[in-house]
């Protein structure tokens, strides 16, 4: 969606997202599982991944080859 030139990503809410996925379960379920994924994190939503790592070294790579 885009406002006064700037992008914005609409997140459905929960009950949207299991009515439109079709996927078989509840919302409660669905919310249960997000508890558990967090939990697993630590609540640390920052952790790097690996798409991180391969932005990171193609920086270098660019920064050293220029």
């Amino acid at each position: 969606m885009l406002y006064f030139g700037v992008y914005f990503q609409v997140i459905p809410a929960t009950c949207e997202l299991v009515e439109e996925s079709e996927c078989g379960r509840t919302v409660s379920e669905v919310l249960r599982m997000e508890r558990v994924i967090l939990d697993k994190l630590g609540w640390d939503l920052n952790l790097a991944t690996p798409l991180d790592f391969i932005h990171i070294v193609s920086c270098i790579i660019t920064y050293v080859h220029f």
